[in-house]
């Protein structure tokens, strides 16, 4: 089913109860966290300007806090790049997307890459483009599986290692 199809009167009463009651308290870590809760719930209710507004507050905050050295993981975009693309607005959505395009996350890569593709096909019916972009975001969502996979691997031979050490400690 579509997100159009569902209620999110509950979830945006939460929501919005969440962000009240963190920037009551100047909890600004969680009123940036509660403002890009807000931001999606929005989004998904289809209410797309309170969507971009949330999303552009929450950054702002983020940011504060990254260059205050409050926040230890740089601020993403995509968030606002989502929400200028569900207005209309291809040019801001690039924009954004733009700047999560050069992250070391390749999460965060793969999210701005997913968008672009997702403008120049909807937005700027730009099949060259969007082709280009979907082949870069596919390269990027394999590079991701196979790296979780290596990490699965990885420690499951760090497990047996431990515990064949243990089963050598109890026998001593």
């Amino acid at each position: 089913t579509s997100d159009e199809s569902r209620d999110y009167a509950k979830a945006l009463e939460c929501t919005r109860k969440a962000v009240r009651i963190a920037e009551e308290n100047h909890l600004e870590g969680s009123y940036a966290k509660a403002l890009y809760a807000l931001s999606s719930c929005c989004s998904r209710a289809g209410l797309f300007q309170e969507a971009l507004d949330s999303a552009l507050k929450a950054n702002k905050i983020a940011e504060e806090q990254f260059a205050s050295g409050k926040r230890k993981d740089p601020v993403r975009h995509i968030a606002i790049a989502d929400a200028y693309r569900k207005i209309g607005d291809a040019d801001s959505a690039l924009f954004y997307a733009a700047k999560d395009t050069s992250s070391a996350s390749a999460i965060t890569r793969a999210s701005a890459t997913q968008l672009f593709y997702i403008v120049y096909r909807d937005l700027l019916k730009d099949n060259a483009n969007a082709v280009r972009y979907l082949s870069q975001y596919n390269d990027l969502k394999n590079k991701i599986a196979e790296s979780q996979e290596n990490d699965k691997v990885l420690r499951n031979e760090v497990e047996m290692e431990q515990d064949i050490a243990k089963e050598k400690r109890n026998k001593l």
